[in-house]
């Protein structure tokens, strides 16, 4: 039995643990915890400011992720207005239709898909100087067959038009 106690007191981490605080060297320690500290020392480890680098990097995350809130909502709008353009452009609204899609083209500028509508729906809505701009804005781009074959009927409706 007194070998148990003697190999317990051994096993024990608070048996080795040293009278002193391990950071001033007080030896008035505080119990109940592992690291032996007085009161004061603990309450200024605590208590310690976060570094420097660790503000800066959670200021730039902040920043990241509030851009990134921000943008997802104006590009959920352009999605909401390129889909209402097509919408109104299966009801033959085709002015309505082009307002749409120019909303999208003004969020998403590079998107083929978005120019080529709005040039096709500018075109039937007989607004030829739009549809030109839009058209030209079209000019050497590479697009699936589909698109470039609506790009070319809108064209040579453009034509029409200007005759």
């Amino acid at each position: 039995m007194e070998a148990n106690c003697e190999q317990a007191q051994q096993d024990d981490p608070v048996a080795e643990r040293p009278a002193v605080c391990g950071q001033c060297g007080s030896g008035e320690i505080e119990q109940g915890f592992r690291t032996p500290l007085c009161v004061r020392c603990r309450t200024l480890l605590a208590r310690r400011p976060f570094p420097l680098w660790i503000k800066a990097s959670s200021v730039v995350l902040l920043g990241m992720v509030v851009f990134a809130g921000v943008r997802s909502v104006e590009s959920i709008h352009a999605a909401a207005a390129f889909e209402r353009g097509k919408q109104a452009e299966r009801h033959k609204d085709y002015a309505q239709a082009a307002e749409y899609y120019q909303q999208a083209v003004d969020q998403f500028p590079d998107s083929t898909l978005a120019l080529v509508r709005l040039a096709v729906t500018r075109v039937r809505a007989e607004q030829a100087p739009e549809a030109v701009r839009a058209l030209d804005r079209l000019n050497g781009r590479k697009m699936p067959r589909e698109l470039a074959a609506e790009a070319e009927q809108a064209l040579h409706e453009l034509e029409g038009l200007l005759k």
